[in-house]
């Protein structure tokens, strides 16, 4: 039995080269136009970059050239007028109005140049800050989804743009009649919903699990990574892996790693996530787990998860979801060969013995019926709170139902279900957003207690509001 815990990775590490480049370098051009925008001004200064540039701590660290003749913070020209004793006024006084009349054509000239440069560079790369609707300006406003199938595949994430106040971001993946992969990105800086290219192509039903992380658990910088997982369109079993460096909403991500070993699935299984865990059913029928170990990269462990676990119904639903910070307890859930729901407890961050939960409500359901859960804290302080479980499935009537347990010693409660299920496609996917914790990273405060699922072709948005659920709209309509 393997129970090595998950190493806490080094200080310092070299750049993960199996995400997309986070620090591109910049495109060769002549450095004619250094373009800088800072949302906590909301000002866009513009410098000539011909020469060294340096950081001047009036513009806020703006890079700026010292051999220019400098633009101030709002925008006019400082005044440099340089008076040598015994001159002559009058010669003085011409050398001005030339240089003025110059400037004020040279200024002109800039001005072309940058409305120029900046369109050209909105419509490449986006505009803003990292994390706060970098790819606005490229995605334009994403229009509502037409109707998509009942049992479309979909899966969700989130993550804090903006901690201090609770921004958040919410990325939703899902298929397309074509087994194209979809993504719209909800920002709440800019209250829009952006929708990516079509980026690649999944085994025709496939099952999607997607999660994130911060990358600064590996060094990197303090930007969320996201991590979808889905079976391979080619071999139709293969566990393939594409991730976004999630500091623009307008990357178009890249295959990870996982795409380089030969992890394969049963060809109807159901996959779970949540990072540095991927669930999914195997050959034989079994629940299986593979693990991202910073220093091993992706390995299944542990091998003797069928020494513990039941037989999992074949294409039955998957979920897994941190039950404790840093990851010290997580739960499993899936649908067992008799159609009840099995739940898992694994405690202090061992990839090691599963705990039968035998307390969790459970009763036969529909065959392969949707089945998701998540977390978030009970309380304000992330130190000491511990966490609120939320499962969620649809049963025989196609009535979305809810089982909950807000501590260990309450239990679980339920079913129930909500006014804000009602409606809900017979057959329909279910995804729900958990914050990020792992090792020694402890879930922050805010919490995102939203749920996606199909509702009349489209995909419904809902939010737990204390202890009733609320519908905030379709995925692509504007929040209220």
């Amino acid at each position: 039995m393997d129970n090595r815990r998950l190493p806490i990775p080094p200080a310092k590490v070299p750049v993960d080269r199996r995400t997309v480049e986070y620090y591109p370098e910049p495109e060769p051009e002549p450095r004619a136009v250094n373009y800088h925008h800072h949302s906590d001004t909301g000002k866009e200064v513009v410098y000539e970059t011909s020469k060294e540039v340096y950081a001047d701590p009036r513009c806020g660290g703006l890079e700026v050239n010292p051999f220019q003749s400098s633009l101030s913070i709002d925008g006019s020209m400082e005044k440099q007028v340089a008076s040598s004793e015994g001159g002559t006024p009058g010669m003085s006084r011409r050398r001005k109005l030339v240089f003025l009349a110059m400037g004020g054509i040279l200024i002109v000239s800039i001005a072309i140049v940058i409305a120029a440069v900046l369109a050209t560079t909105l419509r490449k790369k986006g505009g803003g800050a990292p994390g706060a609707g970098a790819g606005d300006a490229k995605e334009a406003e994403a229009p509502v989804l037409g109707p998509i199938p009942s049992n479309a595949s979909l899966t969700a994430t989130a993550w804090v743009v903006d901690p201090p106040s609770g921004a958040f971001a919410v990325r939703i993946i899902y298929q397309d009649a074509g087994g194209l992969l979809q993504a719209q990105t909800f920002n709440t800086v800019t209250g829009k919903w952006s929708k990516l290219p079509d980026f690649t192509r999944a085994a025709a039903g496939s099952a999607l699990a997607f999660t994130h992380f911060n990358m600064s658990i590996y060094d990197y910088h303090t930007a969320a990574q996201g991590e979808l997982f889905y079976l391979d369109d080619y071999s139709k079993s293969g566990i393939r892996e594409w991730n976004w460096a999630l500091v623009d909403l307008s990357l178009a991500g890249g295959a990870g790693d996982i795409n380089t070993q030969n992890f394969q699935a049963h060809p109807m299984s159901k996959l779970g996530a949540y990072w540095p865990f991927v669930m999914f059913q195997d050959s034989t029928g079994y629940l299986r787990e593979i693990v991202y170990d910073y220093y091993a990269h992706w390995a299944v462990v542990p091998k003797e998860t069928k020494k513990w676990t039941t037989p999992v119904l074949e294409g039955g639903a998957i979920s897994i979801v941190p039950s404790g910070q840093n990851l010290s307890f997580t739960n499993i859930m899936y649908q067992q060969e008799d159609r009840t729901i099995a739940m898992y407890e694994r405690k202090d961050g061992i990839v090691g013995v599963y705990s039968r939960d035998d307390e969790y409500p459970s009763q036969a359901l529909p065959a392969k019926t949707a089945l998701a859960s998540f977390a978030m804290l009970a309380d304000q302080d992330p130190a000491t709170s511990p966490f609120k479980l939320y499962t969620l499935y649809q049963d025989e009537d196609a009535k979305i139902q809810m089982v909950w347990r807000n501590d260990k010693a309450s239990g679980w409660k339920g079913p129930q279900t909500f006014s804000a299920f009602d409606g809900a496609d017979n057959g329909t996917s279910i995804s729900c957003l958990t914050m990020s914790t792992y090792l020694a990273v402890p879930m922050e405060k805010w919490s995102v207690p939203r749920c996606f699922f199909v509702a009349g072709g489209n995909i419904r948005q809902v939010k737990l509001a204390g202890a009733d659920w609320e519908i905030v709209g379709n995925v692509g309509q504007a929040e209220p």
